[in-house]
Formats: structure tokens, C-alpha cells, sequence
């Protein structure tokens, strides 16, 4: 989803870009151009709005449950309440939160970026 996101932001970007500065601008009327501004005006905001969800996303963390199989992690689940394989179903946390419970168990449990393990996850479909 991430990647999908910053692509939507990028070509957003693009857009809003190419109708600021595009040479078919030169012989607009005064409705086409206002067309235009409130076009560039949409698309900008379309790039603020996915570049905040990105930014948002990082400050998540999931707990990882050591040790793990080896090729496969053990993830918590929401609230604590058990651990589960499937990263969908990982509790996402703020970092507060993450630092609070993996200090208790130091050797157990450790943070890991919600952006950075689901950039390298690798998902299997059922077993």
C-alpha cells in the first residue's frame, strides 16, 4: 500500500506541476485558466493529504516476539492478547507504547517500524 501511495502522490505531483507551467496556458481565457488553478489547487492537496498518511505510518511500531523460527516472526496481536504469524493481524503501536512494554522484556520483545518490516515483508498465501 505504500509503495501504491507514494506513486499516487508522486503522479499528483506531476500533474499539479505540469498544469502550473504548461505552454498551452498561453492562450487561455480567464474561465479555462480559473479551471486550471482550482485543477493545480486539487492536485496539491492530494499530495499533502498522501504524503501526511506516509508520514503518519512511520511513527507506528509492531513487537516482534523473539526468537523466532527462522523464517517466520511471531508478532503481537492487539492488546496483547496472543501472538500471531500473520502480519495483517500485528498490532500497530506508537512508539510510547512499544518502548513501554518491550523495556519490561527486553530480551523477549523488540520494536520494529510498521514501515520498514512491511517494505521487506514477504506474504504467503494460505498453507
Amino acid at each position: 500500500m505504500k509503495l501504491y501511495d507514494s506513486t499516487v502522490a508522486r503522479i499528483a505531483g506531476n500533474i499539479a506541476s505540469g498544469l502550473a507551467h504548461s505552454p498551452l496556458l498561453a492562450n487561455t481565457t480567464r474561465e479555462e485558466e480559473r479551471i486550471v488553478e482550482v485543477s493545480v489547487r486539487l492536485a496539491n492537496a492530494i499530495v499533502d493529504k498522501l504524503k501526511a498518511d506516509l508520514r503518519a505510518d512511520d511513527g507506528m511500531y509492531y513487537i516482534e516476539n523473539l526468537p523466532n523460527n527462522g523464517d517466520c516472526c511471531r508478532w503481537w496481536r492487539p492488546d496483547g492478547k496472543g501472538y500471531t504469524r500473520v502480519l495483517d493481524e500485528a498490532w500497530k503501536l506508537d512508539k510510547m507504547s512499544a518502548e513501554r512494554i518491550c523495556s519490561a522484556r527486553p530480551d523477549q520483545d523488540v520494536m520494529r517500524l510498521v514501515s520498514d518490516v512491511d517494505a521487506k515483508a514477504v506474504r504467503h498465501l494460505g498453507r
